[in-house]
């Protein structure tokens, strides 16, 4: 007895170190925002403790795969396949509701053949995009953000993906539940009783597809404010409300936006009538009344209203150098083929005859060569390195006529520029270099 309760304890102490060693070498995954705007920048920071210079980092985003129990698949991110040296990793562009996790990894001593050794998972984190798309999206019913406890809504999943489930993470939870765990799915729609906190609902597909995301807030007062779940086209109107659990809406409310107020007079609606971005902001509605000659104050939870993106997404950092360098190469050939083809010209028998180009100083002297640098950058700089200032003139008889080609070869300095000046007959080329 003695003994199996020893092995029991022993058993007991090797679990728990375990477990406290893998918690101890799990990283920090934090998101710059969890809301960020319609084609914003977001910025993944993976904290880990006690690692050694020798250790990368490896960024992951989350596949679902609703058909497992583990919920995702995890994708390496682009330019993660080996690691990065640097903690942090940045995602542009960022349009869609989407999941990430990250993990530190070294690989084994030389010549052993060891694999990478991995430090544990970090929790996963989301970042949800409010914009409602065509497909996929999530619609909820009743259509707001704010419920009262204990209500009932129903949450719909619109794709074109024969098998959806909606997905909810908690304002208090780590990790995302799916509608078999909170409410019940029939086809794509779930209907849930909303006893919990606030919470983020999505969908998810079958083939990997999430939807964009809806806040719901629970209030657990007699008091909430009626506004749309998703953002708001520009100019379009919108009317809040100030409802009671009663049923009731209530008239001489005061309407706060950002904590200030914007509208206290008898009506019980606020209304906007055309959507712009100086209206965006979080808003609530407090009702003020007297009861038995006491004095109370009612206040609903607080709902951000914001409006829909009509902007293209910022492009990425990563192809405009390679865009700049394509252009500033163009710009630069064209100019030398026609160079090319001004120099070059056939005589009546098709024999070709070419100018000369070379810029010389005297004819026991060698040729020098300008030659010029493209650096890829936001603009097109132009590096030039040449010789002495040297001028020089050619002559070349056709057919009895005499052609005049001058030479002008000035020195290069810093901000200085080349016109070498060639008259042929009387047509005159002007090449110019910055």
């Amino acid at each position: 007895m003695e003994q199996t309760l020893l092995c029991v304890l022993g058993l007991f102490s090797l679990n728990l170190l375990f477990y406290c060693g893998q918690a101890k070498d799990s990283p920090k995954l934090s998101v710059s925002s969890m809301w960020p705007n319609h084609g914003a920048s977001v910025i993944l920071h993976c904290a880990a403790e006690h690692l050694s210079a020798d250790w990368r980092f490896y960024w992951y985003k989350l596949i679902p795969d609703i058909d497992k129990a583990h919920f995702y698949e995890y994708e390496l991110l682009p330019g993660s396949t080996n690691g990065t040296t640097q903690d942090y990793y940045v995602v542009y562009n960022h349009t869609y509701t989407a999941g990430y996790a990250c993990r530190a990894g070294r690989a084994g001593r030389a010549g052993r053949g060891n694999p990478v050794q991995y430090t544990s998972w970090s929790f996963r984190k989301f970042v949800w995009s409010r914009e409602f798309q065509s497909q996929p999206s999530l619609r909820v019913s009743p259509d707001k953000v704010q419920h009262f406890r204990s209500d009932h809504v129903s949450l719909t999943c619109e794709g074109n993906s024969a098998q959806w489930t909606v997905v909810r993470f908690r304002q208090d939870g780590f990790n995302s539940e799916r509608c078999s765990k909170f409410g019940e799915l029939t086809g794509s729609t779930c209907i849930t009783k909303l006893n919990h906190k606030d919470a983020v609902y999505w969908c998810e597909s079958k083939s990997g597809q999430f939807s964009s995301a809806i806040n719901i807030s629970v209030s657990v007062k007699d008091i909430l404010l009626e506004s749309p779940p998703h953002p708001v086209a520009k100019g379009a109107a919108v009317t809040l409300r100030c409802k009671l659990k009663t049923g009731n809406f209530v008239a001489d409310v005061f309407f706060y936006k950002n904590n200030k107020v914007v509208q206290n007079d008898t009506r019980w609606t606020l209304t906007i009538p055309a959507m712009s971005e100086s209206h965006e902001g979080f808003y609530r509605c407090e009702r003020k009344y007297f009861l038995w000659l006491l004095f109370f104050t009612q206040t609903s939870p607080q709902s951000w209203i914001s409006v829909k993106s009509l902007s293209k997404p910022e492009s990425s950092p990563g192809h405009l150098p390679l865009i700049v360098g394509l252009v500033c190469g163009v710009l630069v050939i064209i100019p030398l083929l026609l160079f090319f083809c001004y120099g070059t010209s056939k005589d009546p028998n098709g024999n070709s005859q070419t100018f000369a180009t070379d810029q010389t100083v005297n004819q026991g002297e060698n040729q020098q060569q300008v030659y010029s640098t493209l650096l890829h950058g936001d603009v097109c700089i132009y590096e030039t390195v040449g010789g002495a200032g040297n001028t020089g003139t050619g002559r070349h008889h056709d057919g009895g006529e005499e052609l005049d080609c001058n030479y002008v070869n000035l020195n290069l300095g810093a901000g200085t520029s080349i016109r070498n000046y060639r008259q042929i007959s009387n047509e005159q080329i002007l090449c110019s270099v910055k």
